[in-house]
């Protein structure tokens, strides 16, 4: 009995020290977040875009692009970024970082050629402290302009280049309206639009528009003597005259001349091409040989007007009486 009694007790004793165990309050707290750690602006760098040069007036190829940065070297989004600027016209005045921390501005430069810049500003939350590498400083190069001097055929429309050499104003493009006596080479209009057309000497002696005409021997006489031609070399009849003149006056390269454009530098700016010529039906020459009329008439023989040629092998310019029938190119002068 007294066994009993006793397992009883053990057992009662055991179930109170089970449900005191479950009762009792847990000595852990739960756990909590932290606070998110908010990261201010602190800096303001360029990313791209820096340093351009494009023509004076005009836009930068590139737009420029700076990024905001926090302490921890991560953009920081919803920053201001303000522009300022004397020279030229920026797309904005300011603008706000976006989720990437970045801002872009496109420029247009000012219209004086030379280095131009550009301020981009911001400001740390207090609004007065310039984050680090603020106020940045852009800078772009202006390249001056240089205008083409044009005249427009107002009997077509079309429209040439013109040169200034020494005291005389000529086209610098071969004439290219349409009369009779005169086509393009090989009949090709797509020959036209680069060469100018090839004339007899009669339709030659009318093709140049009002204020310009076709130039005489003695104009020519003028042009190559500018260029550097004696006096008694410019006089003389034959296929060599001179010495370099007809590479100062021949395009350089061989896009539109045969290798080895001999001696070609074109510092004239005159422009030759290697229009070739035709003469009795057939099309002589494309890229070797450049033929000009002149309104003066051949001292040998009749039918004849003086001409000029420039050739690919040779910086020499010939001067020869030619027969009316061959069609070749005109340039204009200036009246």
């Amino acid at each position: 009995m007294k066994n009993r009694i006793l397992s009883a007790l053990t057992s009662l004793l055991l179930l109170v020290s089970l449900f005191n165990t479950s009762c009792k309050p847990s000595d852990t707290k739960e756990d909590t977040k932290d606070d998110p750690v908010i990261v201010e602006a602190e800096s303001l760098e360029v990313v791209s875009g820096n340093n351009q040069t494009a023509d004076a007036g005009t836009e930068l190829s590139d737009p420029i692009v700076f990024v905001v940065k926090g302490s921890d070297g991560k953009a920081i989004k919803d920053v201001k970024v303000e522009f300022a600027t004397a020279a030229g016209a920026l797309s904005v005045a300011s603008a706000t970082s976006d989720t990437e921390g970045k801002v872009s501005i496109s420029w247009t430069l000012g219209a004086e050629a030379g280095r131009q810049t550009f301020t981009a500003t911001a400001f740390k939350p207090d609004g007065t402290t310039n984050l680090t590498g603020s106020p940045v400083t852009i800078i772009a190069t202006a390249k001056e302009v240089v205008q083409e001097n044009t005249f427009t055929d107002t009997r077509d429309n079309k429209v040439y280049k013109t040169v200034q050499i020494g005291t005389q104003n000529w086209m610098q493009e071969n004439l290219n309206f349409e009369k009779t006596g005169a086509a393009p080479y090989a009949n090709d209009a797509a020959n036209a639009t680069t060469y100018g057309l090839l004339y007899t000497a009669g339709a030659a002696q009318t093709a140049c528009p009002a204020g310009w005409h076709l130039p005489s021997d003695t104009e020519w006489k003028t042009l190559e003597m500018a260029v550097g031609m004696s006096q008694e070399q410019a006089n003389f009849t034959g296929s060599t005259r001179g010495t370099d003149e007809g590479g100062k006056l021949k395009e350089t390269g061989t896009t539109h001349w045969k290798d080895p454009n001999t001696g070609a530098t074109n510092t004239s700016e005159f422009s030759v091409l290697g229009a070739g010529y035709n003469y009795q039906g057939t099309f002589y020459q494309i890229k070797e040989y450049a033929y000009f009329w002149t309104s003066t008439e051949g001292s040998v023989g009749a039918n004849k007007h003086y001409s000029r040629q420039i050739v690919y092998n040779t910086s020499k310019i010939g001067r020869t009486p030619s027969d009316d029938a061959i069609t070749m190119s005109v340039r204009c002068v200036e009246d």
